[in-house]
């Protein structure tokens, strides 16, 4: 089987969010939603090294992620190609998962689908996005949305990247996958997509309880 690095973003600075606790310590169902993301990647099959990448501007979430045992890789700050590319530079394996540290649903059996469905797209880079009816259904606010053959889509902000093209900086060709799964398409990027992640996280709950 095919395994991968994964590297969990969590250096953003989350100013959409206007609070005083960073993103990635923000809680759903009690607890961080780091941990909801290390704990999919942990369930997740086919992950070898899990790394975060931190900086500056989340300083209470490196010092969190410091107790957590992952290896932690400091960037500056200075936006996401950036700090992508410093963070990449750590890494081994060609192709990795980058996940960001704002998606609290997320599971095991949402990556292995990713993977598998990456393993079948003959491209270098591949993506996940939902469509923007799928994000609007389930309550959450879009953050980028793009046309893709005539429907409105948003970016979950899952990929797997070529870690060498990045780093030389050179075009890599775009593959997507789409999916209607909570895990990808509820992306925290304000306190009312928080309250949304509650919500369906607590029937989610109720629903494997009453099962």
């Amino acid at each position: 089987m095919v395994r991968f690095d994964a590297l969990v973003t969590a250096g953003g600075k989350g100013t959409r969010m206007d609070a005083t606790l960073e993103k990635p310590l923000m809680e759903v169902g009690g607890r961080p939603m780091v941990d909801r993301v290390l704990n999919a990647l942990n369930a997740c099959g086919m992950i070898d090294e899990v790394v975060a990448s931190v900086s500056d501007n989340a300083p209470n979430t490196r010092t969190y992620l410091e107790g957590s045992g992952i290896r932690l890789v400091e960037t500056e700050g200075d936006g996401y190609v950036p700090d992508l590319r410093t963070a990449l530079r750590a890494l081994r394996s060609e192709r990795v998962l980058v996940v960001p540290a704002d998606l609290p649903l997320l599971s095991g059996p949402d990556l292995e689908w990713f993977l598998n469905g990456y393993m079948r797209k003959p491209k270098e880079t591949v993506m996940v996005a939902a469509s923007l009816h799928t994000v609007t259904t389930l309550g959450a606010t879009p953050s980028y949305v793009f046309e893709m053959e005539g429907e409105n889509m948003v970016y979950t902000g899952v990929s797997v990247v070529h870690r060498q093209g990045i780093l030389d900086g050179r075009y890599l060709e775009e593959g997507w996958l789409i999916t209607t799964s909570p895990g990808f398409a509820v992306n925290v990027n304000s306190v009312d997509d928080l309250v949304v992640a509650e919500r369906i996280l607590s029937q989610s709950t109720r629903a494997s309880n009453d099962s």
